[in-house]
């Protein structure tokens, strides 16, 4: 028997003609998020973590309704925009620039990497007491923090690619076991 339970979901399809901050869920993902609200209707999560993004809380609206205990990931990162840009601008000044395009175009990975390793320690932090957890965002941080939170899982994340509002369950077992399952 399980003594935590951790679910992470990727966000519900989207319109990809908005910006990436303000996509909102179309008919097919609110279709989508009512189906896995369904598969998920006998858990109850202590501790629900979601992206602050437009699409991840209309996901999440649509799989919890009225839960207001929800914690945004973002603000767990340790990296304000402002942060953002200051770390663009220092490697502006820093590098030649052909490495500074190679930067930017490896700027999400370095990101996620920062996320890695701060957001994880605040998510375990945040998630310590609780027995069922859930976990709203984008496919690549889902994958970044499986990885860092499961370092047995780090093949299984690395090739693991979310879709739209699947889900991916890890139970702990009382000796440390870890057993996954797909929620589609």
């Amino acid at each position: 028997m399980a003594i935590k339970r951790f679910v992470f979901a990727r966000h519900a399809n989207t319109d990809k003609n908005t910006s990436d901050k303000e996509r909102k869920l179309t008919e097919k993902g609110r279709a989508q998020a009512t189906t896995l609200k369904k598969k998920l209707k006998k858990i109850h999560f202590d501790t629900i973590l979601c992206s602050s993004c437009c699409r991840a809380k209309e996901t999440l609206i649509c799989l919890f309704e009225d839960r207001k205990d929800v914690l945004f990931l973002d603000e767990l990162y340790g990296l304000t925009e402002k942060e953002e840009m200051e770390c663009v601008l220092k490697m502006y000044r820093e590098l030649a620039p052909a490495e500074f395009v190679s930067f930017l175009s490896h700027k999400k990975a370095y990101l996620l990497e920062k996320i890695g390793r701060f957001g994880t320690n605040s998510i375990i932090e945040r998630t310590k007491e609780s027995k069922n957890v859930f976990i709203l965002s984008h496919d690549l941080v889902l994958n970044c923090i499986i990885r860092n939170m499961f370092p047995s899982l780090e093949d299984f994340a690395l090739h693991t690619v979310f879709s739209e509002c699947g889900a991916i369950e890890v139970l702990i077992s009382k000796n440390g076991k870890i057993k996954v399952n797909i929620i589609n």
